[in-house]
């Protein structure tokens, strides 16, 4: 009975209106921007296909860009939404590079730092220009829009497009009109802060919603006479929601973007208005609940929906060719642009792509990736060129600087308050090395110079130099009331003389020469002890490799140290001395939520002298045996092993319960 009440209804308005204006109707979508709340478009495009309705052009703004240009190249509604949903988003706007995709070599140093800045030539610094520089959202549109390689320009899709950005140093609005659909698209969502501005043709640009959020005068000026505005942007908020820097961001520019979306819906037919209050430009883990609020608002003007339908008639719904990406692509030819400091031939190794091979664009996407799991660029995508029948691919990149200083805060119960700044240069020294100098204060004090240089890609040798000074605080316990005796601070001044192979993600290994002299004296203690200074030198091997896909929560692969050492007496030592140590793990994954973890940790130590409080394990602790407390038992040999079932509810939460 509605269906027929809705059919009457677009009758009578279709013979309101004259032949003329039947044939000259011209429907746009603008599409606004909003962050994470822009997928409430997805909705709106699943209600416009299920009635039928053709679009005849369309233009988007940030996100809105993203969501209407693979409309605009012909993607169904429901493809997109499968795009989004069927894989982890929030890895997608991450610049984090996963455990499993880095390189072996690149796994053997921890972060040393939270924050990073980048050290110019000169040695000023420079503060970062953005959370986040993009690097997986170029690749997720590299999966989507490179399809557009085919047309022209962009009024030749299968609808008309466009997509609005702003030019950083003119504040002028920019419609990109044709060019690379993926750089427009990324300038056009470039937002303020989170998101790195973007270089196209010298230009730099940032979020389109700066000057046009609803770009529906974009859609005037491509022919639209009927206009449809999918409105995703949030209203002002109070006082008492704005509250982080998130919000205040959000804030700050949307009191400019309100006057500019106020004026674009003046001009628009059919303003669509969700309901997304309590989501935010990061409501990325939300997509589900966004998609269907857009849904839901778009059935609110089901009416006015369909009687654009009735007035279109039998108009086809594309009437322009949808390509599609083959699925094997012959690379005639590989061109590196962007890169200031590395080769393109060092750049093309790190892809693993070769010219007259053939590859699926996925395969090419993952293999310019390798070079940004280098962690020497900004970001690295592919651009194919399709032209005479041959396809040329060039690989985009931005390096990063040779030089950063990092600061890190750390509290833990071993430590306390640690501070930390260190400075890392890469290839600055030596082409293919890498410097690190960090200094730790606080609860712990140390000073460490690692110098190692590379020879080699994916396989090859390296050699390290590591000198180093630590300070460190050594518990001792009462064996009979495990009460504290006292703790004593030990400070060892040393170095190491490496050299090894690594392969690839597999294995590496070294071979090295160690010397050091050990200090010690009282910090707090109830009474007064004398301690023996000592020294040690002599020769080591390490084999280190791993395949988990987490440091801190693994739930697949496998990961393994073992480490050999053995002091000359007489020779730079105070007394012969051997010590063995192995960590392994391994976890299987069993399902979504669960996986299976098995550890052993084991070493022994052998010594000639009475110097054991410095040369013995320490077990006890968080990191240890959880059992005892932080270096609760000091032992010549020890063997820890342990087996654990770690549950993970909601791809951020983890808990885990261990037997040791």
């Amino acid at each position: 009975m509605k269906k027929l009440l809705l059919l009457f209804v677009a009758v009578i308005f279709l013979f309101s209106l004259s032949a003329d204006e039947l044939d000259d109707l011209k429907v746009g979508l603008a599409l606004s921007g909003g962050g994470a709340r822009g997928f409430v478009h997805i909705g709106l495009l699943k209600v416009i296909d299920e009635i039928g309705l053709n679009i005849d052009y369309i233009s988007g703004t940030s996100f809105g860009a993203v969501v209407g240009s693979m409309y605009a190249l012909g993607y169904s509604a429901k493809e997109i939404e499968s795009a989004f949903l069927d894989r982890d988003f929030m890895s997608v706007i991450s610049d984090k590079v996963s455990r499993k995709d880095l390189y072996i070599e690149e796994k053997r140093w921890l972060d040393y730092g939270s924050a990073s800045l980048k050290i110019n030539k000169d040695l000023s610094i420079n503060m970062p220009l953005s959370i986040l520089s993009g690097n997986n959202i170029l690749l997720f549109l590299t999966e989507y829009l490179s399809s557009s390689i085919y047309y022209d320009e962009f009024k030749d899709f299968p609808i008309p497009f466009k997509c609005v950005a702003t030019n950083l140093i003119t504040g002028e609005s920019k419609e990109f009109s044709d060019g690379y659909l993926i750089d427009a698209v990324r300038s056009s969502m470039a937002f303020p802060s989170l998101l790195e501005p973007f270089e196209v043709d010298d230009n730099i640009y940032v979020d389109g919603g700066i000057r046009a959020n609803l770009p529906v005068e974009t859609l005037l000026g491509m022919g639209a006479n009927y206009v449809i505005a999918d409105k995703a942007n949030s209203p002002l908020r109070t006082k008492e929601n704005v509250k982080d820097l998130i919000s205040v961001l959000d804030q700050t520019i949307n009191i400019n973007m309100s006057l500019w979306v106020d004026e674009a819906v003046k001009k628009s037919d059919l303003v669509i208005t969700p309901d997304i209050t309590g989501y935010n430009t990061m409501s990325f883990d939300k997509i589900k609940e966004l998609i269907e609020i857009g849904e839901d608002a778009a059935r609110v003007h089901i009416e006015d929906l369909y009687k654009l339908v009735a007035l279109q008639n039998d108009k086809l719904r594309y009437t322009k060719k949808r390509y599609s990406i083959p699925k094997s692509i012959r690379l005639n030819k590989i061109y590196v642009k962007g890169n200031e400091h590395l080769s393109s031939r060092k750049i093309r190794t790190l892809s693993g792509l070769v010219k007259g091979e053939s590859y699926t664009l996925n395969e090419i996407i993952a293999g310019v990736k390798q070079c940004h799991n280098s962690k020497l660029f900004y970001w690295a995508y592919p651009k194919l060129v399709y032209k005479d029948g041959l396809y040329n691919l060039h690989i985009l990149t931005k390096e990063k600087g040779k030089g950063y200083l990092n600061l890190d805060i750390i509290y833990s119960s071993s430590d306390d308050l640690v501070v930390g700044l260190s400075t890392t240069l890469d290839n600055y020294v030596q082409k293919n090395s890498k410097l690190i100098a960090n200094l730790k204060m606080g609860g712990k004090n140390s000073f460490i110079i690692d110098y190692v240089k590379n020879f080699g890609s994916f396989y090859g040798g390296y050699y390290r130099i590591f000198p180093y000074i630590e300070e460190k605080k050594i518990l001792n316990y009462d064996s009979e009331n495990n009460s504290k005796l006292n703790r004593i601070n030990n400070l060892q001044v040393g170095g190491n003389i490496g050299v090894g192979f690594f392969l690839r993600d597999i294995l590496v290994g070294e071979g090295y020469f160690y010397s050091y002299r050990n200090y010690a004296y009282d910090d707090i203690s109830a009474f007064e002890t004398e301690y023996k200074d000592f020294n040690s030198t002599g020769l080591g091997v390490k084999l280190y490799g791993e395949s988990i896909d987490d440091l801190y929560f693994p739930t697949k692969g496998c990961q393994y140290l073992i480490k050999y050492q053995y002091s000359f007496k007489d020779f730079l030592s105070d007394s012969e001395y051997k010590k063995v140590e192995a960590n392994i793990f391994k976890s299987f994954y069993l399902n979504k939520h669960f996986s299976l973890n098995f550890s052993l940790e084991t070493g022994y130590i052998y010594y000639d002298d009475d110097c054991a409080i410095y040369k013995s394990f320490e077990v006890g602790g968080l990191d240890s045996f959880t059992g005892y407390e932080l270096s609760n038992i000091k032992s010549s040999a020890y063997h820890i092993p342990e087996v654990g079932v770690q549950y993970n509810f909601d791809k951020k939460f983890f808990v885990t319960l261990e037997r040791q």
